[in-house]
C-alpha cells in the first residue's frame, strides 16, 4: 500500500507517484539506446530537480540523441525533498523488465534513499529496491544548439510511411524540405522510392489522417541523409500525433514530440550520414 508525504521518512530525497505507462515510456530511449557492455544495465542519468525530471541519452555510436524533460505536473505526485539537483545512475533495463508486471495505469511509488542509493519502487503488490549504478560510468550527451533553416510540423505517420517504404530498399534516406516541398526519398540496388505529403503554409489546413505537411516559412530547400535503421529507432519514440522536425544541408536533425499522451517534451536528435569525398 502507497504510503502518504506525511508518512515518508525523512531520509528520502524524493517521493514520487506516476503512472506505470508514462514511466515505461521514459526508460524507452535508454532501453534501445544506451549502452553499458559490462552489465548490459542500459544504463541513464536520472536528474531529479524541484520542477522536472530529466533523462538524456545516446547510442553507442553517438548519431541519435534523446532528451526527455518531464515536468513534475506529468506525476501523480511529486514531492521533492532537497535543493538544487540529485543525479540517480539508473539501470533501465532492471527497471524495464520489472515495469513489465505492471498494468498500464498502475500507480508506481518511487522514493530515492540517499543514504543507501537505492530506488525503492512500490506498485500493486510488488515491492523492488533498485541500486544505483555509478553515474560516472554513463554516457550522458550534451544536446547542442542548432540553426536549422527548415521547421515543419509533420504526423509521425510520415516518418513512418518512409521507413516503411523507403527504407526496405535503401540503408540511407535522403529528407529534402523547403521551397514548397517536403519528401523523403531514397534508391537501392534496382529501385527508387518516396515519400511526398502536401505542404501546406497554413497550420490551420493541416489533416487529421496526417497526409500533409505545415512548412512555417516557404524558404529554400535543405537536404539531408539519413540512416534507415536510426530512423526507425525515432519512429518507435513518436506518439501518433504531429510533431516538429527541424532541418538543414548536412546537419542533425531535431524532432520535438511530446508523448505519452504530452505528458513526456521529447527532443530526438539525428546525425546525419555524410558521404566520403571519392
Amino acid at each position: 500500500m502507497s504510503q502518504t508525504p506525511s508518512e515518508i521518512p525523512d531520509d528520502v530525497a524524493f517521493h514520487v507517484i506516476v503512472e506505470a505507462s508514462v514511466l515505461k515510456e521514459i526508460v524507452e530511449p535508454p532501453v534501445k539506446l544506451a549502452s553499458d557492455q559490462t552489465t548490459n544495465d542500459k544504463a541513464a542519468n536520472f536528474r531529479w530537480s524541484e520542477s522536472q525530471l530529466r533523462v538524456r541519452t545516446v547510442d553507442g555510436s553517438q548519431i541519435m540523441m534523446v532528451e526527455q524533460t518531464v515536468p513534475s505536473s506529468s506525476f501523480e505526485h511529486y514531492d521533492f525533498r532537497t535543493s538544487g539537483e540529485i543525479t540517480f545512475g539508473t539501470a533501465c533495463k532492471r527497471l524495464d523488465n520489472l515495469l513489465k508486471a505492471a498494468d498500464s495505469d498502475d500507480l508506481v511509488e518511487l522514493r530515492l534513499d540517499l543514504e543507501t542509493n537505492r530506488l525503492n519502487i512500490q506498485f500493486a503488490d510488488v515491492s523492488y529496491s533498485l541500486a544505483g549504478v555509478d553515474t560516472s560510468t554513463i554516457n550522458e550527451p550534451d544536446m547542442p544548439d542548432l540553426d536549422h533553416a527548415v521547421c515543419a510540423s509533420a504526423h509521425s505517420s510520415v516518418f513512418e510511411r518512409a521507413h516503411n517504404v523507403v527504407g526496405t530498399i535503401a540503408d540511407t534516406l535522403t529528407f529534402e524540405a523547403g521551397d514548397g516541398s517536403f519528401r523523403i526519398y531514397g534508391a537501392g540496388d534496382t529501385d527508387t522510392a518516396e515519400v511526398s505529403p502536401e505542404v501546406t503554409l497554413d497550420q490551420s489546413n493541416l489533416q487529421a489522417d496526417g497526409i500533409d505537411v505545415f512548412l512555417e516559412t516557404d524558404g529554400p530547400s535543405v537536404q539531408s541523409q539519413y540512416s534507415s535503421d536510426y530512423l526507425k529507432d525515432a519512429v518507435s519514440f513518436l506518439p501518433d500525433d504531429y510533431v516538429t522536425v527541424e532541418l538543414n544541408t548536412e546537419m542533425p536533425m531535431r524532432i520535438n514530440a511530446n508523448r505519452a499522451d504530452a505528458r513526456i517534451p521529447t527532443e530526438i536528435l539525428v546525425a546525419p550520414r555524410i558521404d566520403d569525398p571519392a
